[in-house]
């Protein structure tokens, strides 16, 4: 089907209704116009999922699919990214590892003996210990999450790039942006900063934010 108008980039966006979903579209001459217009969209709709579901070039006429390089292009949320089969099955050997530990803690607290305060004392302290063991042992896991987040591709698998330990000089760059957006701006970095556990990403995320404010 064609669309009744003729802008040469059209997007298809879905959302959450009461009933299911329902679409608007989003359109531009230029990327740039297609995605301001996907923005306001998102920004209607962002407390009801919106979601791009297909973009295409030309949608008149030859109909090209560009939808992987705008959804690239305006993405939303920059800190996911793509990630191996590898690092999928990393990811699926940890959360099994970690169910099976909170599996035995059950065990623990099963069975018919525990009637008698001297059982129930027993119980607890091999239940005690179970958690030390279990803390001391993803311990590891979380720290190394933590040191490498926001770094690599990946929270457990640090960037192979050959640049690691290696300073680069920062170079500054002029952003033009609404007043409207630098407020949006600011509010990210103090709700990333607030949910952040590696205290130094945190205060870095502060200080920008504070720097923002007064710009």
């Amino acid at each position: 089907m064609n669309t009744p108008y003729d802008f040469k980039y059209h997007a298809e966006i879905m959302y959450d209704t009461l009933d299911g979903f329902n679409f608007c579209n989003a359109n531009g001459n230029t990327v740039d116009e297609l995605l301001w217009d996907i923005d306001d969209r998102f920004n209607y709709f962002k407390h009801r999922g919106p979601k791009i579901v297909i973009v295409l070039k030309n949608p008149n006429t030859v109909k090209i699919d560009v939808t992987k390089e705008i959804i690239k292009q305006y993405n939303p949320t920059p800190f996911l990214k793509e990630h191996s089969e590898a690092q999928y099955l990393k990811l699926e050997e940890k959360y099994l590892n970690l169910y099976n530990f909170l599996e035995s803690l059950l065990i623990i607290t099963e069975g018919e003996d525990l009637e008698s305060d001297s059982q129930r004392l027993v119980h607890f302290n091999a239940l005690c210990k179970t958690i030390n063991e279990g803390v001391d042992r993803f311990h590891k896991i979380t720290q190394q999450v933590r040191e490498v987040m926001f770094q690599g591709d990946s929270a457990t698998i640090p960037p192979n790039n050959g640049l690691a330990g290696k300073t680069f000089k920062q170079e500054k760059s002029n952003i033009m942006v609404t007043v409207n957006e630098l407020a949006l701006i600011v509010e990210g970095l103090e709700n990333s900063a607030m949910m952040l556990d590696n205290l130094k990403i945190s205060d870095e995320f502060k200080k920008l934010s504070e720097y923002l404010k007064g710009v």
